[in-house]
């Protein structure tokens, strides 16, 4: 029900979007996540993943725009000092981005990012178990970013960390696992109505 949720306000979004006076772009996006779990210390390494999917961005004034997407992204982290124990998470992840330009084609980024866990996989030597129980539904994250945009697309980077934990573990344990992502990438522009 979430996953159908997040779908409909991307949606809802985008076809505002188009309806508008403004400029508007639409386009697919995907890059690299270079992703971990929790405060230093907590005993979690950085491993990699990806991001895939579509973006919508309304340009309100030359110096300010809102971007949307829909994006897969697998994250997760490597247990530190034992290179064979990942945990591996997908998400369909729905940021809501505001975007203000210093110069005419770049930006900084800052927003939200609602998310839905489609999968949860610990990888042990080869062996995969499902760990999805263990793992909350939703998770919710900041974003912080930089953006260079050209009308064939874009290339920037993006830090996004978790607000809310991401195990059901006790609450009154001290380490919280959130999700932490560098997360870089490229987007082609389909359809510019500047």
């Amino acid at each position: 029900m979430k996953i159908k949720g997040i779908i409909t306000v991307f949606f809802i979004v985008l076809t505002a979007e188009s309806y508008s006076q403004s400029s508007y772009q639409f386009g697919f996006k995907g890059g690299l996540n270079i992703s971990t779990l929790g405060e230093q210390g907590a005993g979690f390494a950085s491993k990699l993943g990806y991001n895939l999917g579509f973006y919508s961005e309304k340009r309100f004034y030359q110096e300010l725009g809102v971007q949307t997407e829909l994006l897969l992204s697998l994250q997760g982290a490597r247990v530190e000092n034992i290179s064979d124990l990942k945990l591996n998470y997908t998400y369909l992840t729905a940021p809501i981005i505001a975007k203000i330009y210093f110069i005419k084609s770049t930006s900084i980024e800052a927003g939200l990012q609602p998310g839905y866990l489609l999968r949860a996989v610990q990888v042990d030597d080869g062996d995969r178990f499902s760990v999805r129980d263990d793992v909350y539904s939703f998770d919710f994250s900041g974003i912080i970013g930089i953006n260079y945009s050209k009308p064939y697309g874009s290339i920037g980077f993006r830090y996004v960390l978790g607000i809310n934990n991401t195990t059901n573990a006790s609450s009154s344990s001290e380490v919280k696992y959130k999700n932490k992502v560098l997360h870089l990438y490229i987007s082609k522009t389909l359809i510019d109505s500047e």
